[in-house]
């Protein structure tokens, strides 16, 4: 995958496949990636998609590290963490102490911190905000956050967003969650989470 500042390229919602043979970069002044261009003739490019650039573990441990946040990451084999049973298997916990991430989309974006072994009603989410929700889509996880779908941390993200945390959450004093990769997790206590986050606690599980 090609890399512009030392970090990767994701494409947003492409429909094309990525072919590199002739692609150029358009950067801006301050070296943001805004569109990439398939040269198929001396005359002409072809817009492929915009990108951003993926944030990692490393993004997530400066964050942390800026604002005095304790918490133990934990290396993983590839996709260990990327389901709330996977990264229970790997730390030998229960799975209700896994804290998965899940990004909604309504008219403004959301992150819910939920139990691993619960799922979100959305209906019962749907009336904390006032508007119809759902699941964002793979692309808009990426461009909401900054992290790909199974590596998605409870703060630290690329855009500020409002942020939940299910009451599931609090059976216990602390928990896994993703650490910004799906070979990541991050050993958290819940209240410094819930104070990191400046999440909301809610009911909104079944």
């Amino acid at each position: 995958m090609p890399l512009v500042g030392g970090r990767s390229l994701i494409p947003l919602g492409a429909s094309l496949p990525w072919v590199w043979v002739g692609a150029a970069v358009l950067t801006g002044a301050n070296n943001s990636v805004t569109m990439l261009f398939l040269n198929i003739s001396p005359f002409f490019y072809i817009p492929l998609s915009p990108t951003v650039a993926m944030l990692g573990p490393e993004d997530l441990k400066k964050f942390m590290e800026a604002k005095g946040v304790a918490g133990e990451f934990i290396h993983l084999k590839p996709h260990e963490a990327k389901t709330s049973v996977s990264a229970a298997a790997a730390v030998n916990c229960d799975v209700s102490r896994i804290a998965k991430n899940i990004v909604l989309v309504g008219s403004r974006a959301y992150v819910l911190v939920i139990s691993g072994d619960k799922k979100i009603d959305l209906e019962k989410f749907s009336k904390v905000v006032n508007e119809n929700v759902r699941l964002a889509k793979p692309d808009e996880v990426l461009r909401i956050t900054g992290y790909a779908v199974g590596g998605v941390p409870p703060f630290g993200h690329l855009d500020r967003v409002k942020t939940f945390v299910d009451s599931s959450v609090k059976r216990h004093d602390f928990v896994y969650t993703s650490g910004g990769a799906d070979n990541m997790l991050l050993k958290i206590k819940v209240d410094t989470l819930l104070n990191v986050a400046e999440a909301d606690v809610v009911d909104v599980s079944k």
